[in-house]
């Protein structure tokens, strides 16, 4: 960080505008070490998640009942990417693969052109 002849706290930054090594853009900001609320809310849940029983109480509730089952695929489904990068034998750059959850019908999709159907 350099000093400008008015007082004023500039930070030094390199031709291609990165910020130079040693210099702090934020000093203000968050400590080395400290952790984010994202992962504080990721930790608590997985600690809640051990404390009602982990993976064999979810097992355990799935297998309970039926519609538990549909409502742990919607959850599954909510969290998986929805864009996923698969590369193998018979797949290529042009190759769409296309999740369809319960109850829709592969013509509800969007942009459905080149598209083959794949069991």
């Amino acid at each position: 960080m350099e000093t400008t002849l008015k007082g004023e706290k500039r930070i030094i930054r390199d031709t291609k505008g990165r910020f130079m090594k040693g210099s702090r853009p934020n000093p203000a900001g968050r400590s080395v070490g400290v952790r984010d609320k994202a992962n504080q809310i990721k930790l608590a849940f997985f600690e809640a998640f051990e404390k009602i029983g982990g993976l064999e109480g979810l097992i355990e509730w799935i297998k309970r009942d039926r519609r538990n089952r549909k409502e742990f695929y919607k959850a599954i489904l909510t969290i998986l990417p929805k864009d996923v990068d698969v590369k193998g034998e018979g797949f290529n750059e042009e190759t769409k693969i296309i999740i369809i959850r319960p109850g829709e019908k592969i013509e509800d999709k969007k942009d459905m052109s080149g598209v083959r159907e794949r069991v």
